[in-house]
C-alpha cells in the first residue's frame, strides 16, 4: 500500500505539464475530477482537494456544530462561577455540554496542539459525546471540537480563565487544521485517533495505524501511547508501555498506570479501554461521512454527474455502518463499567452493548443518528439509506452474501428500529 505520507489526491492522478495547463484553462478541474474518479477505486484513496475552497465557506460560514450554538450560553455561566480549579472548571463544561465523565480517555503520547505539556507523567484527557470531543491537558488549555453537519470538525482553544479575568474565551484554531484535514484522514476537517510506539517523553518512535481510523483497525494495533485501566483483553497491544530503542530494534517497557502521574488531577481515575473502541468507531464514521459532504460540493462545482464515485463511497460507508469488517474482540469486555453504563443510559436501542465477541448487541451504528451523518447530501443520503433498507429487507443470505453475518432477526430489529427513529430512513 501507498505510504501514508505519499498518497496521491484523486486529483493528481493524471500526467500533467504547465503547456498543457495553458491550453486547457477551462476545462482542466472538470477533467481531472472525471479521471480521478476512474482511477481513484478504494475508499481510502479518494480524498478532497481543499477544504478551504470557496465551494465550502468552512471559514465563512457560522457553523452549526453543538458547541458553536452554546459558546455564548457557556461564557455567560461560567463567567458568573467563582474562581475553579481546572478540573471544577472542566467537570461543569462537561455537564454544560452533556458529555459523560466516564468517556475519559487518557494519551501520553505527544499527537496534540499542545505537544509541549504531554508526557506519560502529564497525560492528556479526552471526553466525548456524539458531536462533541474535549481534550485537557492539565496546566494546559482545553481543546474542543464540535461537529458541525456540513462543515465537519469545527476546531476551539479555551484557556483557562484567571482570577480576575471577566470573560471566558473561546477560540477557534486554524492551526489544529494542519492534522484535522490531512490528506492523511482524507482531507476534509474531521477527527484524529493516533496509535504510536511512544518514548519516554511521548514522542513517537513509529505509528502503528498508519493514520487508518475505524472500527477494523486489529485490536493489536490500537491503544499504543494510551493509559488503559482495564487492558487485561489487550496485553499484547502497546497499551500502558514505552518503547526504548536497542540495537536497531525497539523493546517494550510496561508503564504503571497508578504510578506514571497523579490521578488528582482528573475527574474521574478510570481510562476505559470500551471508551477507546467506542471512540475509534465514532472517529471512522465521522471522517467518512464529512469527506463525502465535501467531495459532493466539489463534484457540483465540476457541474459533473453523479459519478461512479459516490457508489464506492456509498458501499463503504454502508459496510461501515453494519460493521462488516469489525473485528473480533480478544476476550469479553465488562457490561457493568462506568462508561458502559453511562453510554448504554439512552432511549437510543442501538447503543446496546454486546461485549463478547462484538462491540455491540445489533450491528448498526448508532452514529447514524449523529450530525455527521444529518449532513450528507440528500441525495446521496436517500440512495444509501434506500440500500440499507434493502439489504435489512432482505430474507436471503444469497442476494447479499457479504452482509450474512446479520441475521433474518437482526435485520428485522434494526429495520424497525431504523423506522421508527431514523426520519430520513
Amino acid at each position: 500500500m501507498t505510504p501514508a505520507f505519499q498518497r496521491a489526491s484523486p486529483f493528481s492522478y493524471l500526467p500533467f505539464n504547465a503547456g498543457h495547463k495553458a491550453l486547457f484553462p477551462c476545462l482542466f478541474f472538470l477533467f481531472l475530477f472525471s479521471f480521478s474518479i476512474v482511477q481513484a477505486t478504494e475508499p481510502e484513496d479518494i480524498l478532497v482537494e481543499s477544504f478551504r475552497d470557496t465551494i465550502h465557506q468552512y471559514e465563512n460560514t457560522s457553523p452549526r456544530d453543538p458547541f458553536t450554538s452554546r459558546i455564548s450560553t457557556i461564557q455567560k455561566d461560567l463567567s458568573t462561577l467563582p474562581k475553579l480549579s481546572e478540573k471544577q472548571f472542566l467537570s461543569i463544561l462537561l455537564r454544560r455540554l452533556n458529555i459523560p465523565v466516564e468517556s475519559q480517555i487518557l494519551v501520553f503520547s505527544t499527537t496534540s496542539l499542545q505537544l509541549s505539556k504531554i508526557s506519560p507523567r502529564n497525560p492528556r484527557a479526552i471526553y466525548f459525546s456524539n458531536d462533541v470531543y474535549v481534550g485537557y491537558v492539565p496546566g494546559g488549555m482545553l481543546e474542543i471540537i464540535g461537529i458541525d453537519p456540513e462543515l465537519g470538525a469545527i476546531p476551539y482553544l479555551l484557556p483557562f480563565p484567571s482570577a480576575n479575568q471577566s470573560k471566558i474565551e473561546v477560540l477557534r484554531s486554524g492551526k489544529c487544521m494542519r492534522c484535522h484535514a490531512s490528506p492523511d484522514i482524507g482531507g476534509a476537517p474531521g477527527l484524529l485517533l493516533r496509535s504510536v510506539v511512544p518514548g519516554s517523553g511521548g514522542g513517537s518512535l513509529d505509528s502503528m495505524d498508519g493514520f487508518y481510523n475505524g472500527h477494523s483497525m486489529p485490536y493489536a494495533k490500537r491503544f499504543g501511547g494510551w493509559f488503559i485501566t482495564n487492558a487485561k483483553p489487550f496485553h499484547s497491544s502497546w497499551a500502558n508501555a514505552l518503547g526504548v530503542m536497542k540495537s536497531g530494534e525497539i523493546d517494550k517497557y510496561p508503564l504503571s498506570v497508578n504510578q506514571s502521574f497523579d490521578w488528582s488531577k482528573f475527574p474521574t481515575q478510570n481510562s476505559d479501554a470500551l471508551a477507546h473502541i467506542v471512540l475509534q468507531h465514532q472517529v471512522g464514521f465521522v471522517n467518512r461521512c464529512t469527506k463525502i459532504s465535501y467531495l459532493w460540493r466539489e463534484n457540483e462545482k465540476a457541474s459533473t454527474d453523479y459519478p461512479p464515485i459516490f457508489d464506492i463511497l456509498k458501499q463503504d460507508l454502508i459496510n461501515y455502518i453494519l460493521f462488516l469488517d469489525e473485528p473480533e474482540l480478544p476476550e469479553s469486555l465488562s457490561p457493568h463499567s462506568p462508561f458502559a453504563k453511562a453510554f448504554m443510559n439512552t432511549k437510543s436501542p442501538l447503543r446496546k452493548l454486546d461485549l463478547n465477541k462484538r462491540i455491540f448487541s445489533l450491528r448498526c451504528s448508532f452514529m447514524i443518528q449523529s450530525q455527521a451523518f444529518s449532513g450528507l447530501p440528500k441525495i446521496f443520503q436517500n440512495r444509501l439509506l434506500h440500500k440499507l433498507k434493502s439489504i435489512l429487507m432482505t430474507d436471503s443470505k444469497t442476494k447479499d452474501e457479504k452482509f450474512a453475518q446479520l441475521s433474518r432477526e437482526e435485520k428485522r430489529s434494526i429495520h424497525q428500529i431504523l423506522e421508527t427513529t431514523l426520519e430520513a430512513y
